[in-house]
């Protein structure tokens, strides 16, 4: 009996010191819980972040919709505005085509020249102008006709006809010389097949 007694806590103390070797061996064992609040930590700031990610792309998801509502606006703003210039240019066409039959519509400047005032403007317009420009060639006026060969070499020299033709201009000229209008008809309709599709 005495015997089990002086065993007894050796064989405590021969189990606590094995327990010690084994903690000292695995030190992995010791990390173990720290390492799972480390990855808690991690994974609150990631949720974190993942909230301010969809905050700010909320915010820009609101301020998306007030630059569209904007462009919306400037789009509608601008198209109006279009609108009216292709109005006034097609009123100013039709004014100063009914002007070009009329001789008395024009200026003189330096006593010796003359200023025709509707194919002047005529030429100044440019594109809107050419269309009906063209359709006026047919005119038995030969006042009228010579006024459109000028207003035409005027017209396809605008700048907003240079950008689909270039320097690729109607080569007629001002001349109430009847011989030469065919020729000159025929110059201003050869380009026109040329460009009219984009009229």
């Amino acid at each position: 009996m005495k015997k089990l007694n002086i065993f007894t806590p050796c064989i405590f103390l021969l189990l606590f010191c094995s327990i010690i070797c084994v903690l000292l061996a695995y030190p992995g064992l010791n990390t173990i819980e720290a390492a799972t609040t480390h990855q808690s930590i991690s994974l609150e700031s990631l949720a974190i972040k993942q909230k301010d990610l969809e905050a700010t792309l909320e915010a820009l998801k609101l301020d998306l919709a007030k630059t569209s509502d904007s462009l919306n606006s400037y789009n509608q703003r601008l198209s109006i505005v279009e609108s009216n210039i292709t109005t006034t240019q097609t009123m100013l066409v039709s004014y100063y085509m009914d002007k070009l039959s009329d001789p008395t519509y024009v200026t003189t400047y330096n006593t010796d020249y003359t200023w025709y005032t509707a194919a002047e403007a005529l030429g100044e317009l440019g594109k809107p102008s050419i269309p009906a420009l063209i359709k006026r060639l047919d005119t038995t006026n030969p006042y009228e006709r010579s006024l459109v060969f000028y207003a035409l070499l005027l017209a396809s020299q605008a700048e907003n006809v240079k950008v689909f033709t270039g320097n690729d201009y109607i080569h007629t000229h001002l001349d109430f010389n009847t011989n030469t209008h065919n020729a000159q008809k025929m110059i201003a309709l050869e380009w026109w097949e040329k460009y009219k599709s984009y009229f």
